[in-house]
């Protein structure tokens, strides 16, 4: 019913599709919202462009997937990813105690098994202090039917307890994005082999708290952020939480680009592969950029001082003003993506959570992913208080088929 429904936007938007011509960039955009802290804004929302920088919100900007059966099931930092044998995977992270009456701690382990544990003791009367140490996981063939919502502790009940004893709370799990690539044939490459020769294919990559060793790392007395990873091949079971990205400054928010190359590159040339990240030293918060031909876990620390900021306002390229020609003193939550396969074009959007005018995303783009210009005066966005964005690229198949199923807002 609901695809004979939305049939006239749909065709409205095959139509969009064919006037693009060469410039057809199709791209869905996760986010959630961030005004009220209800389940409706803290669930999963999409957004679609056809040229990468003109968002148009799905099922009239409201929620196309809520989760159910986890806590309050609030979420955060929605990430889709679609893997390589062609299915979407979304992760977030997991807001579900803040504002639960009865907290539920036996959580699935990173390993498969369940914690003993019956109660954690979480402090949920603090917005901020929400901290499970869980990624909420679902899964879906095209992103409007989800199943198998699942809420995963990424780390041990002995680093929980140790990190707890050491700084008097749960070391936060926040977030979360898949770090992959693919071959010639389009089948995920092995990235990282474990101690006992098991290899992996992905790593799901995750703002943390604190060291391994459950000690909380201080900067200027304040809490040190690293970025973690578990290793997997099936989103089911997961290496141990390891530190996977951590420089001379605390840092929050990665993400890694892999689609680099240039198109002038020789057959054969190898990649640099980019990570975006919030930089989380206090006053800053800038865009910090670093570069490594490998996806395995401290490939990225080789540069303590990140050599490339795409805005700071007291490093790198000065005042945050002078960079993006907005208001926007912050940035955090950085994506990256090429909009057309056969350019050296990029595009690169973050999340300005203090903006104070209608754009809640500073956007950025780059022929060279080392000079970067605003993109600001070309983009349109979901109305609302938009947080946290992630994209993931579809065909005109799956396009139609999400408009189609929600509708699609201004069409």
């Amino acid at each position: 019913m609901a695809e004979k429904y939305f049939e006239e936007d749909a065709k409205k938007f095959q139509k969009l599709i064919e006037s693009a011509g060469d410039n057809l960039c199709l791209r869905v955009m996760a986010y959630f919202k961030d005004s009220d802290h209800s389940l409706k804004d803290q669930s999963l929302y999409l957004a679609i462009t056809t040229d990468g920088l003109k968002w148009k919100a799905l099922n009239g900007n409201n929620p196309v997937y809520t989760v159910e059966g986890i806590g309050s099931n609030l979420i955060r930092d929605p990430y889709i990813v679609k893997k390589a044998d062609g299915t979407y995977l979304m992760i977030a992270t997991d807001w579900t105690l803040y504002g639960a009456d009865k907290v539920h701690a036996n959580h699935r382990l990173y390993d498969g098994s369940i914690s003993k544990e019956d109660s954690w003791d979480y402090e949920t009367d603090n917005y901020w202090d929400v901290n499970t140490s869980c990624l909420i996981f679902a899964d879906s063939p095209d992103m409007i039917h989800w199943t198998n919502p699942r809420q995963i502790q990424m780390v041990s009940d002995e680093l929980k307890k140790s990190f707890y004893n050491n700084c008097g709370n749960y070391m936060h799990c926040w977030a979360p994005e898949v770090v992959f690539d693919t071959d010639a044939d389009g089948k995920a490459k092995v990235i990282h082999t474990a101690a006992d020769g098991k290899e992996y294919r992905y790593g799901v990559i995750w703002s943390g708290d604190g060291e391994e060793n459950g000690h909380r790392k201080i900067s200027d007395d304040k809490e040190y952020n690293e970025t973690w990873v578990n290793w997997t091949n099936d989103f089911e079971t997961f290496t141990a939480g390891e530190i996977y990205f951590a420089n001379s400054s605390a840092n929050i928010d990665a993400s890694v680009l892999t689609d680099t190359l240039s198109v002038s590159a020789a057959p054969g040339s190898k990649k640099e592969y980019c990570l975006f990240f919030k930089d989380q030293v206090e006053h800053q918060h800038g865009i910090g950029q670093v570069v490594s031909d490998s996806l395995d876990a401290h490939a990225f620390d080789a540069r303590k001082d990140f050599f490339n900021v795409i805005f700071s306002k007291d490093k790198g390229n000065g005042d945050i003003t002078k960079v993006t020609k907005s208001l926007y003193n912050e940035g955090e939550g950085p994506f990256a993506f090429r909009p057309y396969t056969n350019r050296d074009l990029w595009y690169l959007f973050v999340d300005c959570h203090d903006a104070h005018a209608e754009k809640v995303f500073g956007a950025f783009s780059t022929t060279d992913l080392r000079n970067w210009k605003s993109e600001n005066d070309a983009t349109e966005f979901p109305g609302g208080v938009i947080r946290h964005g992630s994209t993931v690229s579809v065909t005109v198949e799956e396009a139609l088929s999400l408009v189609r199923a929600f509708g699609l807002e201004n069409i």
